[in-house]
């Protein structure tokens, strides 16, 4: 049995406070759900002014992924949110646009934070704009006041996430049909977007710790002051197969999970982890298990073709042999060193594991480097 469950993933560079979705997004009916809080590092350009006295929003330029920290919310969560009245519902609210209205928006604020005093709960309603529209949603002023994921849903999320930390993603755009130079943006192309009103998409480039450069020049968003949440969320839905981006509108998630109960292959099935691995590649994987363990990283780990030598995994059979207390073992080949630290770790052979001629898969090493985040 397949259980979808939602996740909403949001992004901040300061503070602790979280702007949530819609209140109709963590209504009983929504839940279990997953909210995934991205710590960024951002470079922004600055608002520019406009001749009537307003500004533009700040613009994302270039944004770092520094940490992530995963709440969780079952079906018990509404002690955490703060209720709306039910003077006025939330489809009469969103009917409303609040230009032709301008003192609607007044009261349904004022009926918010009424609800809020009367309240003990962290995450309190928040009555705002939504473009021509009015809308109820929550806000919470310190995220540390949000439930923590137990280590059963950690144990599902974070294999599918810690290869965004550190990951810095840049918009590569090209105005060179209008005089400007190509390139990343900068805060002199935003402000020439701005003055010639012409803003591209551009391509999205995602720079991973582990040194792989992920391209997506189908990236939709780059037009959006604040591309960078759309940016993670594209990256999550490529490393993963089984994440999966909703479609524009839906109510409080971005992303859905197909967790399931048979899990043969720890915390994915055989065809999504073969399928995860690949988008990942072989050479990624392989850094990362090396930073896991803290082993040393050579150019020469991998050879033409994203080809694994045996070097590499002698050292992490070696290394697994020491944490696990094992009599160290000597591998004739790939294959044997790829068997013997699974049989170390307990997991499952497969033909997979390597290809007729000898060559380890992704699919062997993102099982294994599962494993040891595991233990």
């Amino acid at each position: 049995m397949v259980v979808r469950v939602k996740i909403e993933v949001k992004s901040i560079s300061s503070g602790k406070a979280i702007r949530l979705s819609s209140i109709m997004g963590w209504t009983v009916d929504q839940l279990p759900k997953v909210l995934i809080i991205f710590h960024c590092s951002k470079l922004k350009a600055p608002p520019i002014p406009r001749p009537d006295g307003t500004q533009t929003k700040a613009r994302d330029i270039e944004v770092t992924i520094d940490d992530y920290s995963v709440h969780y919310f079952g079906m018990d969560a509404s002690k955490y949110f703060v209720q709306w009245t039910d003077e006025i519902s939330f489809e009469e609210v969103t009917r409303v646009k609040w230009k032709e209205n301008p003192n609607f928006l007044s009261i349904i604020r004022e009926m918010a934070e009424e609800c809020n005093r009367l309240s003990k709960a962290p995450i309190k309603l928040r009555a705002e704009k939504n473009g021509e529209n009015c809308r109820i949603h929550y806000g919470v002023n310190d995220y540390r006041k949000l439930p923590d994921a137990p280590k059963e849903v950690m144990d599902e999320i974070e294999p599918r996430i810690i290869m965004l930390k550190g990951a810095t993603m840049k918009l590569w755009k090209d105005h060179s049909a209008h005089g400007l130079e190509p390139g990343y943006v900068t805060e002199e192309m935003v402000r020439w977007e701005d003055e010639q009103k012409k803003k591209a998409t551009g391509r999205l480039d995602v720079f991973l710790d582990n040194g792989e450069v992920k391209s997506f020049p189908s990236f939709k968003q780059g037009r959006q002051d604040y591309w960078g949440g759309f940016a993670i969320e594209t990256l999550l839905e490529d490393l993963n197969a089984d994440l999966n981006r909703t479609a524009g509108g839906t109510m409080g998630a971005d992303l859905t999970l197909d967790s399931l109960s048979e899990m043969n292959l720890g915390h994915y099935r055989k065809a999504e982890i073969i399928k995860s691995a690949k988008r990942i590649g072989k050479h990624a994987i392989l850094r990362e298990i090396q930073s896991v363990l803290g082993l040393p990283q050579h150019a020469s780990d991998v050879s033409r073709g994203s080809t694994v030598t045996k070097a590499p995994l002698d050292a992490i059979l070696a290394s697994v042999s020491q944490r696990y207390n094992k009599l160290p073992i000597e591998a004739k080949t790939k294959a044997e060193c790829i068997a013997t630290i699974a049989k170390m770790l307990d997991i499952k052979q497969d033909a997979e594991d390597a290809s007729r001629g000898g060559t380890i898969t992704a699919y062997a090493l993102l099982k294994i480097l599962n494993s040891i985040r595991r233990n």
